[in-house]
């Protein structure tokens, strides 16, 4: 079942437009971003435990990216403010940011499973 877009983490149906409504293509960018995100997650930790602002507003801005890719407007907005944190040194404010942002990525990764999982049922059968 479908969330109310107003709950959901992603807007697949903008992501498949911004992606000109091909399908294996929106597939293919959310299993790499499966694969990937968790590294991405650990840069951003060891940036800020390591108060590198450099490093930090880079792998911020770098996942802002990835997230936009599927219209998911929570975690786009806390991977910003994160951003700006580390542009300004603000590390209490880059702590919350990431707090945010781990648990909007949480629900992202939830709903882009659950789309891949729908898509493993329902494609087609190839072979015979």
């Amino acid at each position: 079942m479908a969330l109310p877009q107003e709950l959901a983490a992603v807007d697949l149906t903008a992501a498949l437009e911004r992606v000109g409504g091909d399908q294996e293509l929106l597939e293919e960018i959310a299993r790499i971003f499966l694969e990937q995100h968790p590294a991405a997650l650990e840069q951003i930790r060891q940036a800020i435990a390591a108060v590198d602002g450099a490093v930090l507003e880079k792998k911020a801005h770098l996942l802002k990216g990835a997230v936009a890719n599927f219209e998911a407007p929570r975690a786009a907005d806390a991977a910003f403010r994160l951003e700006k944190a580390a542009r300004v040194g603000d590390w209490q404010a880059a702590q919350a940011a990431f707090g945010e942002l781990a648990a909007a990525l949480e629900k992202v990764v939830g709903e882009l499973t659950a789309f891949l999982e729908s898509r493993r049922v329902t494609a087609p059968a190839k072979g015979f």
